[in-house]
């Protein structure tokens, strides 16, 4: 008889939620703060979190109809969870 896999126990827990200050304590970002834009608890390797202005990465923008356009736009990439400390929760920012 073959055991059922719980599907839920794949999911990863955060301790931080969309709309949090956070502060980077490792990696290359380290020492910066910034607003959870998203969380991410879905990945197999763990739950990551995107922040306002960090850890951007250049996206080439496939919309270029005129020559006088960026090429190029700035988008904000993951960082895992555990690599960033909660400073204040959204609902005391004001969200």
């Amino acid at each position: 008889m073959k055991k059922k896999k719980n599907l839920i126990s794949n999911f990863h827990t955060c301790h931080v939620k969309k709309g949090d200050l956070v502060k980077v304590i490792a990696g290359d970002e380290k020492g910066k703060e910034g607003i959870v834009i998203s969380v991410n608890t879905k990945l197999i390797n763990g739950p990551k979190v995107k922040i306002k202005g960090l850890c951007l990465k250049k996206v080439k923008n496939k919309n270029t109809n005129t020559e006088s356009e960026n090429k190029y736009l700035n988008v904000e990439g993951y960082i895992h969870a555990s690599n960033v400390k909660l400073i204040k929760s959204g609902e005391e920012n004001g969200k």
